[in-house]
C-alpha cells in the first residue's frame, strides 16, 4: 500500500509549520490503523506511507478505514486542517532488503496512489482479481493505463465505498480540469442547411479529443442538451461533473469555413485558450487534429491522437450527416443513417469510419426489429471492412464486441471492448455494451462497473443511465434502479425503455398500480408486437390467465420473426408458471439468442423456475 497526501508539497511553501502539524496527525491516524490491520509500516517518505500486507483483504479493508477516519477527523475540522489522501494498492512479489522492500511491485502501487481520487482508494488487476465477491465495497473499473516504468498496461479498479459518497459532496472545486465537456458549436453559416456540419464538427472534436490520454469527454448525447442554451458555464460544468468546457463556432459560406474555440475553465469561467481557424473543407480533418493538441498542451496531457487521414469531402459530409439521424436512435433515424453511410462508401470506398457507421447501422436497427434475415451478416462484414482499412476506429472495435457478445463469443467480445476502451476511454456505447456481455458472462459486479462508467460517459443520455439501472434489476437493488429510471424520465418522461423497466420494478416491490400506470405510458411508443408481449406478461403476473391468453395470441400471430417470438414465450410461460413449457423451449430459446444468458442468471421473474432440478442443468449449459 502506498498512500500520500494530497497537496502536501503546496502546503509546505504556503506555511511550513501548518504542514508539519497536519503531517504529524495523519500519522497519528495512519499507522495506528496499518498496524491494526496487521500491516507493518515499512517507511514514511515525507508525506508518503509505504506499508506491507500479508493478506490482500486486509489491506483495502485497512484502506478504505483509513479513509473514513479521516473523514470523520475532517467533517470536524476546518477547512484549512483538512487532511486528504490517495491510496494504491498493489499485490506481487518484493525482495526485502535493509529494513526497505524493493520490486515491482513496489513501483505499481506508488503509481497507482496519483490515480486515486483525493479520499479515495485504487487497487490493480491482480488485487481484484483476489478480493472480488469478498469486499463489501464496490470495485469500479477505470481505463487500463501505462504506467511510468512498467512494461505492461495495467488494469486498474476504482474502491466505491458507500459511506464515503454522498450526492451533497459534489462541490465546484471538486470539477476535475481532466473531464472535458464539448458543447455544440453553434451554427452561424448563412444556411441553415449546414446545420449538420457544426453538429458533425462537434461529434469529430469529441472523438479527437478523446483519443488524449488523461482526459474524460463528455459524451455527443449529455452535450447536446445544452445546443443553444443560455445555462451558464459554471452550471453546465456541476451538471456533467466537467471542469474544463469548450465551445465555439461553425461557419460554411460556399467552400470556405472558420472554425472558433475557447478553452474556459467551469470553476472560475476563466479562458484557459481561444483559437479562430480559416479554411476550406479540405482542412477540417487538420483544424479538428491542431485544436485536439492545443487542448492536450493547455491541459498539460498527453496527445495520443492518431492523424486524421484525408478522405473524400463530399463522403464526409454524408457521413456527418448519417451520424446525425443514427444518433436519434429511432428506427427512421437508423434507415436514413445507412443510406448516407452507403453513399458515403460509394463516394470514397476507403472511408472507415463510414464502413463503422453502417455496422452500427445493422446492430441497433436489429433493436427496431430491422433488417432480421441479414443484420449479422452485413454488420460483420462491415466491421471487418473498417478495421482492415483502419485499425485504430474505436467505434468499430466496440461494434464487433457487441456483434460477438451476441453470438456469445464472450473472451473475444471482451478483447475487442478493450482494444475499443484503450482508444478511446470515453466511449459510452462501448462501456455499455461491455457491462452487457459481462452480465451475460456472469460477472454482474463487473457489469455494474462498467454501466457505471457508461453513465459518467454519457450522463444525461438516457441509454446510457438505463442500462445501469437494468443492472441494478439483475442485482435486486430495487431501490437503486428506481432511483435512476426516475432521474432518467425526469429527462426524458416518454423514453419507454426506463418506463418498462420501472413498471417491473414495482411489480417485483408489490406496487401494482404503479405497475400498470408506468406500462400504459411506455405503450405508446412501441410496437404492436411489443404492446400485446408486455400486457401478455403483466396479465399474467397478476394471475389473469384468460386476459394473458389473448394477449399473448395477438402477440403471436403478429411476431416480427420466429426467433422473437420464441423469446417471448419462454418469458410468457415463467411469468405463467408453466414450468414444463418453459423448460421445453429454452434450448431453443438459447439456440435463437433471444433468451440471453443474463436473463437465466438473475431475472427474479424466473424465480418460480429455480426450484426445479433442470435449473441448474440450465446453468451448467450456459455459454461464459
Amino acid at each position: 500500500m502506498f498512500a500520500d497526501m494530497v497537496g502536501y508539497t503546496a502546503l509546505t511553501q504556503r506555511d511550513e509549520s501548518l504542514a508539519l502539524s497536519l503531517l504529524e496527525k495523519q500519522n497519528g491516524i495512519v499507522l495506528p490503523l496499518i498496524r491494526a490491520f496487521g500491516g507493518t509500516p515499512v517507511k514514511t517518505i515525507g508525506d508518503a506511507h509505504l506499508a506491507e500486507f500479508e493478506s490482500t483483504l486486509a489491506a483495502i479493508r485497512c484502506g478504505v478505514e483509513i479513509q473514513r477516519k479521516l473523514r470523520e477527523y475532517n467533517t470536524s475540522s476546518s477547512p484549512d486542517q483538512s487532511l486528504k489522501l490517495r491510496i494504491g494498492i498493489h499485490v506481487g512479489d518484493v525482495v526485502h532488503k535493509d529494513n526497505d522492500v524493493y520490486g515491482d511491485a513496489v513501483n505499481i502501487a506508488a503509481r497507482l496512489e496519483p490515480i486515486a481520487d483525493p479520499g479515495g482508494v485504487c487497487i490493480s488487476q491482480q488485487v481484484y482479481d483476489q478480493v472480488q465477491n469478498k469486499v463489501e465495497f464496490r470495485l469500479e473499473r477505470l481505463p487500463s493505463q501505462q504506467l511510468k516504468n512498467v512494461n505492461q498496461r495495467i488494469d486498474i479498479y476504482k474502491v466505491i465505498d458507500s459511506a464515503l459518497i454522498q450526492k451533497s459532496d459534489l462541490r465546484e472545486e471538486d470539477l476535475s480540469k481532466e473531464r472535458v465537456a464539448i458543447l455544440p458549436l453553434s451554427n452561424y453559416s448563412p444556411s441553415s442547411q449546414d446545420e449538420y456540419l457544426a453538429d458533425g464538427m462537434t461529434e469529430e472534436l469529441i472523438t479527437a479529443i478523446s483519443g488524449v490520454v488523461g482526459l474524460r469527454v463528455i459524451a455527443r448525447t449529455s452535450v447536446m442538451r445544452f445546443k443553444n442554451s443560455t445555462v451558464d458555464i459554471s452550471e453546465i460544468g456541476r451538471t456533467l461533473r466537467a471542469g474544463t468546457i469548450l465551445e465555439g463556432s461553425f461557419r460554411k459560406v460556399g467552400e470556405r469555413i472558420r472554425v472558433t474555440v475557447q478553452l474556459i475553465d467551469a470553476k472560475t469561467e476563466e479562458h484557459i485558450w481561444a483559437s479562430n481557424y480559416d479554411g476550406n473543407m479540405q482542412d477540417i480533418f487538420s483544424i479538428q487534429t491542431d485544436i485536439a493538441n492545443k487542448v492536450a498542451q493547455a491541459l498539460k496531457v498527453k496527445l495520443l491522437v492518431p492523424a486524421q487521414r484525408q478522405v473524400n469531402i463530399e463522403a464526409y459530409e454524408l457521413y456527418l450527416k448519417g451520424r446525425n439521424y443514427w444518433n436519434r436512435r429511432t428506427a427512421d433515424g437508423v434507415t436514413q443513417a445507412l443510406k448516407l453511410f452507403t453513399a458515403a462508401v460509394e463516394k470514397d470506398p476507403s472511408f472507415a469510419k463510414a464502413h463503422a457507421g453502417i455496422a452500427d447501422c445493422y446492430l441497433i436497427g436489429r433493436q427496431h426489429q430491422l433488417f432480421q434475415d441479414v443484420w449479422e451478416t452485413q454488420a460483420s462484414l462491415a466491421i471487418q471492412k473498417a478495421l482492415e482499412l483502419d485499425d485504430s476506429i474505436a467505434e468499430a472495435h466496440a461494434s464487433r464486441g457487441l456483434l460477438l457478445t451476441r453470438s456469445y463469443r464472450f473472451v473475444e467480445a471482451q478483447e475487442e471492448f478493450r482494444k475499443g476502451l484503450s482508444l478511446n476511454q470515453s466511449y459510452a456505447s462501448a462501456h455499455h455494451w461491455y457491462a452487457i456481455c459481462l452480465a451475460y458472462m456472469g460477472h454482474l459486479d463487473e457489469a455494474i462497473a462498467e454501466a457505471t462508467l457508461a453513465a459518467q460517459s454519457d450522463p444525461l443520455a438516457a441509454p446510457s443511465r438505463d442500462i445501469l439501472g437494468i443492472m441494478y434489476v439483475s442485482a435486486r437493488e430495487f431501490d437503486k434502479a428506481l432511483e435512476i429510471f426516475d432521474d432518467i424520465l425526469k429527462l426524458d418522461p416518454d423514453f419507454h425503455p426506463a418506463l418498462q423497466f420501472r413498471s417491473i420494478v414495482y411489480l417485483y416491490k408489490g406496487m401494482e398500480g404503479e405497475a400498470a400506470r408506468d406500462l400504459q405510458r411506455s405503450l405508446a411508443n412501441s410496437s404492436e408486437f411489443e404492446k400485446n408481449s408486455m400486457l401478455a406478461l403483466q396479465a399474467a403476473w397478476f394471475g389473469h390467465k384468460e386476459e394473458a391468453w389473448k394477449f399473448f395470441e395477438q402477440a403471436a400471430k403478429i411476431a416480427p420473426s420466429q426467433n422473437s417470438l420464441v423469446g417471448f414465450e419462454v418469458a410468457f410461460a415463467a411469468v405463467n408458471g408453466d414450468v414444463e413449457q418453459f423448460f421445453k423451449l429454452c434450448d431453443k430459446a438459447l439456440a435463437a439468442k433471444e433468451l440471453t444468458p443474463g436473463t437465466i442468471r438473475y431475472e427474479p421473474w424466473l424465480d418460480k423456475m429455480r426450484a426445479d432440478p433442470r435449473y441448474k442443468d440450465l446453468m451448467k449449459r450456459l455459454p461464459s
